[in-house]
């Protein structure tokens, strides 16, 4: 933990644990005023924004179901997303990298104690363990079929490489509460970064998110959002 950037460590030790609307956890940031997921479902959010709009829905449209699929995550936070991944990698047989950026990571003291694998069988537990445990800045096999990168960074500081990229978890903090994660030219990045017909998720639907996303070149999808939230973006590369 010595070489992780620590800037926000004291305050990540204060993050909140609080128990969201269908049962699974959540943290509130007490520094930012705001909790890492929606306070209606936290498993319920990420299990329909990333993985059935986003994950199922790329596999649903993408030519080859040979290929593996590249995953970057902005950012990591709980690691809900991560997890949620890889049961479905697992379930579906799917081979996915996962690179995930996080510059101010949760203690894994905190993270462990939040209760997405309590009502999950092994492996799962001990899998959840070593995505919050795992080496930094390298390629880690989590399961045969799920590899985690996790970079201790900024978007701002990452390389992409240009066409690299299938699918772009962006689940930065609010626009209102963390906005230079919401600047266009990180848009601009990702489009770079995503090869043709890969697609960018969010919980996020701000007006201009999606106005930025339009004027790059994206093509956004109506995608009605989870628990009563009237939409969600889903934008692709054409």
């Amino acid at each position: 933990m010595s070489q992780i950037k620590s800037a926000y460590i004291g305050l990540m030790q204060e993050v909140q644990l609080h128990i969201t609307k269908d049962g699974s956890h959540t943290l509130i940031n007490p520094s930012l005023e705001e909790s890492y997921h929606a306070y209606n479902g936290a498993h319920t959010e990420s299990q329909y924004v990333y993985i059935q709009c986003g994950l199922e829905y790329y596999i649903s449209n993408r030519s080859d179901s040979r290929d593996p699929i590249t995953i970057l995550e902005f950012g990591f936070g709980t690691g809900l997303n991560a997890l949620l991944t890889l049961q479905h990698c697992t379930h579906s047989n799917t081979r996915v990298h996962y690179i995930s950026l996080e510059p101010f990571p949760v203690p894994a003291a905190t993270a462990l104690q939040l209760n997405y694998t309590d009502n999950l069988a092994q492996p799962y537990p001990e899998l959840f363990r070593q995505l919050h445990t795992c080496e930094w800045n390298n390629t880690v096999k989590i399961t045969e079929n799920f590899e985690l990168k996790k970079l201790n960074q900024k978007l701002h500081e990452t390389k992409l490489e240009p066409n690299s990229i299938d699918i772009i978890f962006y689940d930065a903090f609010a626009p209102s509460k963390q906005p230079d994660a919401w600047e266009k030219q990180l848009f601009e990045k990702c489009f770079e970064a995503l090869k043709p017909n890969g697609l960018l998720v969010s919980y996020c639907a701000n007006g201009q998110f999606k106005r930025d996303l339009k004027s790059i070149g994206f093509t956004l999808d109506q995608c009605k959002g989870p628990m009563g939230r009237r939409e969600i973006t889903r934008a692709w590369k054409n």
